[in-house]
């Protein structure tokens, strides 16, 4: 099966595109910013599934998993098509924006800045009744190692989206290095996940730094999406008290 990552990535010059993906990775300098950069994708996933009017249709669940390096965010939105699940990867590649949708992102490198820090990255999304996934190892030794582009696993075994069932939604799944190579990332990612390991810190910062903070009836009784964050498994009450 083709490596359609490799594939979007071989229209431009592999120096060039790990400069721009170290410059993407390093203009993002706020320990929240992987938070927001998931949280905002899911939430424009769900008004394009459902419109603003009908946006309380919606769910999001995050599950963050500090001492691992692990986020698990999954949306009831629009889903990805199997086609364009690696080119949601690429620098500058903005579904989005090609489809003039998106109320809080479109520019297409916050999804770049995140995978191509990651360790592990799965995306498995249904979509008018097809399921399928993506999953790659290691993505960010193509940029601070110079390692070729990894096949997904999934191309590796020739499977192609399956019929289901399910509603429209997406899953990701990614996890972060121990010890990233970098010396500026590393200190990110570790602040980025001990803000977590403190309820009120992340909640703070969910609530003020992220497109949560942004729809903020998700803290009242107001009409919007569900909204629920675990840590390390347990449930973390996320409702303001008035």
């Amino acid at each position: 099966m083709t490596n359609l990552l490799k594939e979007e990535l071989s229209k431009q010059e592999l120096g060039q595109i790990r400069s721009n993906i170290e410059r993407i990775i390093s203009s993002y300098r706020h320990i929240w910013d992987v938070y927001t950069e998931l949280l905002q994708n899911s939430a424009d996933a769900i008004i394009e599934q459902f419109g603003e009017e009908n946006i309380s249709k919606g769910k999001i669940d995050l599950h963050i998993n500090p001492d691992d390096r692990e986020i698990i965010i999954l949306d009831n939105g629009v889903g990805i098509e199997e086609a364009e699940i690696s080119k949601i990867l690429v620098t500058g590649k903005s579904l989005k924006r090609e489809r003039n949708a998106g109320k809080f992102g479109f520019m297409g490198y916050g999804f770049t800045f995140v995978v191509f820090q990651s360790e592990y990255l799965k995306i498995e999304s249904v979509t008018n009744g097809k399921k399928a996934s993506r999953t790659y190892k290691k993505l960010y030794q193509f940029v601070y190692s110079s390692s070729d582009i990894p096949n997904s696993e999934e191309e590796e075994a020739g499977y192609q989206a399956q019929e289901v069932s399910q509603e429209n939604g997406t899953t990701i799944t990614i996890k972060f290095p121990q010890n990233f190579p970098d010396e500026v990332v590393e200190e990110s990612l570790a602040a980025t996940f001990r803000i977590a390991k403190s309820d009120e810190s992340i909640k703070a910062v969910l609530r003020t730094q992220s497109i949560v903070g942004f729809l903020d009836r998700v803290f009242n009784d107001g009409d919007c999406f569900e909204f629920n964050l675990k840590i390390s498994g347990r449930i973390i009450p996320i409702k303001l008290v008035i």
